[in-house]
């Protein structure tokens, strides 16, 4: 794979997240969104911070879905990268459905892709919510100044 940094247009790197979701007692089906968090403004004054969003709604969900009780069981998670960043970090978070704090955040590493299972047993339904929170440091040249996150060419 060869890396480009550029511009995230209508051919950018989106963030790609799954969820897997356990219907009844042993049906399974997946949910997936993607998401650009597009630029993040670097301040002189402390870094910069973006974030991207990922909840399902009920068209996302498959139609034999509405079952009483579904559980997460995996997150699948593609993360991309500022390269004028310095220090950079990346969290992957999860929110039970209708919740405002986070049921506990897992760093990361920026530019990767990865499953885990710590979420497994979470109720999961219709406004739960994984975010990815990317945070620098700082960044390269001048600062204040908006970067750009890298796009990927296959």
């Amino acid at each position: 794979m060869k890396k480009k940094v550029g511009a995230c247009l209508a051919i950018g790197f989106f963030l790609l997240a799954l969820w897997g979701v356990v219907l009844g007692q042993s049906r399974e089906a997946s949910v997936s969104t993607e998401s650009n968090p597009g630029r993040m403004l670097a301040l002189s004054s402390g870094g910069g911070i973006k974030q991207s969003f990922h909840h399902p709604t009920r068209a996302d969900c498959p139609q034999d879905a509405i079952l009483p009780r579904k559980e997460l069981t995996d997150i699948e998670w593609q993360t991309m990268w500022y390269p004028d960043a310095i220090g950079q970090r990346v969290e992957l978070c999860y929110f039970a459905p209708y919740a405002s704090n986070s049921v506990d955040c897992i760093l990361v590493s920026p530019n990767s892709s990865g499953n885990i299972s710590s979420f497994n047993g979470q109720l999961f339904d219709i406004d739960s919510n994984v975010e990815l929170v990317y945070e620098a440091d700082s960044a390269t040249g001048t600062l204040s100044r908006q970067i750009e996150n890298a796009v990927m060419i296959v």
